[in-house]
């Protein structure tokens, strides 16, 4: 289901394959953000090194 603030919007998803290949974009082993992937699975966030900043 897609929700845009708050209000589904079309239909619910319920094919297994494409809930699998969009979750796995998030959450799989190469994930596009690897921090969004901790925050989603409820890791707490790591601190960011400022020293290091260029």
């Amino acid at each position: 289901m897609f929700l845009i603030n708050g209000v589904q919007k079309g239909e619910t998803v319920t094919d297994a394959g494409f809930i699998e290949a969009v979750l796995r974009i998030w959450v799989g082993p190469k994930p596009v953000d690897s921090q969004l992937k901790s925050s989603l699975l409820g890791a707490p966030p790591k601190k960011v090194d400022t020293n290091n900043l260029g």
